[in-house]
């Protein structure tokens, strides 16, 4: 009975060191609980802080406003994100009558069994 409530007792204390990280005071805990508090406190300490989360987000948009500010210098445009459907990825490729493999539509000959293409496939 002792053991359990050590057991318990340690895996509180590993939760009060996870809830300053990522992982958190429950997700601490109950790994504490069910693998064991040492397990618990490895995988805790593991995880980012909270702060070093924060620290990582302010960089990247500090980096990001650099990089906008240098492309307007530049004159450059932003660069436009198409998205291209299925439909359309349908119309930009052949399959092969061998081996069923789509190719691309500049492709000439199968990329997987060497098949040449006819102006008709």
């Amino acid at each position: 009975m002792e053991v359990f409530f050590v057991w318990i007792l340690f895996s509180l204390l590993v939760g009060a060191i996870g809830s300053d990280r990522k992982i958190g005071f429950w997700g601490a805990f109950f790994l504490s609980l069910i693998l064991s508090p040492i397990i618990g406190l490895i995988i805790t300490v593991v995880s980012p802080t909270k702060a070093k989360i924060a620290q990582e987000k302010e960089t990247l948009e500090l980096l990001r406003a650099q990089d906008k500010r240098e492309r307007e210098k530049a004159g450059e445009e932003p660069k436009e994100v198409s998205f291209i459907s299925e439909e359309e990825q349908v119309k930009e490729t052949w399959k092969c009558p061998i081996c069923s493999v789509k190719n691309e539509k500049t492709e000439s000959y199968c990329l997987d069994c060497g098949y040449r293409r006819r102006m008709s496939d």
